[in-house]
C-alpha cells in the first residue's frame, strides 16, 4: 500500500479532522455479509500515523473527502 499526503475536506469523522493534513493509506476491501450472502466492496482510508480510518462506498465518494498534494 502506498502512503500519500492529503488534506481531509469532509466532515470531521472517525478520527479525521476537517482541514488537517494526513499521511494516508488507501485500500479496497470486499466484505461478505454472511446472513445476506452478499459481498460488498468499500474503499478504506487509514491514517498512517494514528488510529483514524474512514470507509467510502466508491472512489467518487472517497475523492469528495480528500484533497491530494
Amino acid at each position: 500500500m502506498d502512503v500519500r499526503k492529503a488534506m481531509y475536506i469532509g466532515e470531521s469523522s472517525l478520527g479525521f479532522v476537517v482541514g488537517k493534513m494526513y499521511e494516508i493509506k488507501i485500500c479496497a476491501r470486499e466484505i461478505k455479509i454472511i446472513p445476506l450472502g452478499e459481498t460488498v466492496s468499500h474503499i478504506y482510508v487509514y491514517d498512517q500515523n494514528g488510529s483514524a480510518w474512514h470507509p467510502s462506498k466508491d472512489e467518487e465518494e472517497m475523492l469528495k473527502n480528500w484533497r491530494f498534494e
